[in-house]
């Protein structure tokens, strides 16, 4: 078992990648739009999710620190992606 469903996490990734298109298109506030959208959708699913099941279901982790790692990785792709949204790239 893992926290995230590798289908539903396979899925959710290939429509982030077709979020990134508008950008290397030079579609800049579509980009920065759906940017934020992933912002939304990121921070629920790969921040606030992973903390809620790390303090309710932490034998889901093969440790904690695994799961803190998990929090952090996510933190970090969020920032990227606040950035995007915020026009910190262009």
């Amino acid at each position: 078992m893992t926290p995230t469903d590798p289908f539903i996490g396979i899925v959710v990734m290939l429509v982030y990648g077709l979020f990134l298109i508008p950008g290397r298109i030079e579609k800049l506030t579509l980009y920065r739009v759906l940017m934020g959208l992933a912002v939304l959708v990121l921070g629920y699913g790969g921040v606030i999710k992973h903390i809620f099941l790390l303090t309710q279901s932490p034998e889901i982790y093969y440790s904690v620190m695994v799961g803190v790692i998990a929090v952090l990785i996510n933190l970090f792709g969020l920032g990227l992606n606040l950035m995007a949204a915020l026009g910190r790239f262009t």
